[in-house]
């Protein structure tokens, strides 16, 4: 949003390395976006507990145009009711990929202008969309951070009026 709203909306300079895109005219004018695509997320650091574990999260996902690439391991089921996932508008459809639990794979991909609901994963059958969003993952994997400090009880929100705090501010 920073480039749309100095840009834009100020009529400022943005520098070109920034990571967002001015969308003010898509905005104002009601033409197409100037996006094409977007980081969903990068989320490995709990890679080295089980699949099995509803915490064994290891997923690193990105979209461009009609493409969803997903790299590792959801570890809950989408249709998981403690997670409050919700089916997509105009369908009751919750078994829509149930097949994550089960199939034995770190590789997703859905081309969801055909499959809206991801129940197929075409990974197999396009190696080089694959390949394609991969590299389009490398600059966000290389400055992810995924370094977790040791808890801090002076954070409890029962020292703070309910609210979660640093604990230093």
């Amino acid at each position: 949003m920073y480039p749309t709203l100095i840009k834009g909306m100020l009529g400022g300079e943005v520098a070109d390395n920034l990571d967002g895109i001015d969308q003010w005219v898509p905005m104002s004018e009601n033409k197409p976006s100037n996006r094409n695509g977007f980081l969903i997320t990068v989320d490995t650091d709990m890679a080295h507990l089980p699949r099995d574990d509803v915490l064994g999260a290891n997923v690193t996902a990105i979209r461009e145009g009609d493409w969803k690439l997903m790299i590792g391991f959801p570890a809950f089921s989408y249709t998981y009711n403690e997670w409050e996932w919700y089916p997509p508008k105009y369908t009751d459809d919750v078994k829509n990929i149930e097949h994550l639990d089960s199939e034995e794979t770190d590789v997703w991909l859905f081309n969801l202008a055909e499959d809206p609901l991801e129940k197929d994963n075409v990974a197999e059958k396009f190696p080089e969309k694959v390949a394609e969003l991969r590299e389009l993952l490398k600059p966000y994997e290389a400055t992810a951070w995924n370094f977790w400090p040791e808890e801090d009880p002076a954070c409890d929100p029962a020292l703070h009026d309910e609210f979660w705090s640093t604990g230093w501010c």
